[in-house]
């Protein structure tokens, strides 16, 4: 009987750890929350700013990210308040913005902020001087 204890209990501490470390190897990833959907909508936001707003604005999509804290770009997270700070990050493009685009770009935005732990695999960085 203490045998069968001690396996079992052997067994499920097993079980527990591998689970423990797929989900640390997740997040180290960065893996653990993006859905397709999710994925899907950083890279439309990416190709948003690139073709239609990198040109009037100065910078990258990256650069635009970093730009405020993830919890600063929370703030932002209703249409309105997005609209008009991006109009005071980037006035030349504020006209262009369309409104379809405003939940791709504040995904973007907040996933990629200064003080996220995840950076866009395609951006430059080494250009820019964020200080």
């Amino acid at each position: 009987m203490l045998k069968t204890i001690v396996l079992l209990s052997t067994i499920v501490l097993t079980i527990s750890t591998i689970h423990a470390e797929e989900i640390a190897t997740k997040s180290i990833e960065g893996t653990s929350h993006v859905s397709p959907n999710y994925t899907k909508m950083l890279k439309k936001a990416q190709k948003i700013f690139k073709k239609k707003l990198q040109k009037k604005c100065g910078y990258n999509a990256a650069y635009f990210a970093q730009l405020h804290t993830q919890d600063e770009w929370e703030v932002f997270k209703t249409v309105d308040k997005f609209k008009k700070e991006f109009g005071v990050l980037c006035p030349k493009g504020e006209k262009l913005l369309k409104e379809k685009w405003i939940k791709p770009l504040y995904l973007w935005s907040k996933e990629y902020a200064k003080d996220s732990l995840y950076r866009p695999m395609c951006s430059n960085m080494k250009d820019i001087n964020l200080s």
